[in-house]
């Protein structure tokens, strides 16, 4: 005649809970992926602190570790002080 009607619900339940373990993991992976929005993946932080690009970028981070590299320039002293006096 057909299926019993336990037979149906049980089939329910399970197409309920699987669509709702479907769900969660969709909506973890969705979070993550919002959470790690604006970071560099681990892939771009390797490739960005690798030695070798660490070593080729040394001269314009600091100018002063590369080898025959001038003492930096002094710039002069700026008075604050309203028309160069020292009193208030």
């Amino acid at each position: 005649m057909g299926l019993p009607l336990n037979t149906v619900l049980v089939a329910l339940y399970c197409l309920t809970g699987l669509l709702a373990v479907a769900l969660v993991v969709v909506w973890i992976t969705t979070n993550r992926s919002r959470r790690n929005a604006g970071f560099a993946s681990k892939r771009q932080l390797r490739s960005a602190l690798s030695a070798a690009t660490v070593l080729k970028a040394a001269p314009e981070i600091r100018p002063s570790t590369t080898p025959g590299a001038a003492s930096p320039v002094r710039t002069s002293t700026v008075s604050l002080t309203k028309h160069g006096s020292s009193r208030p």
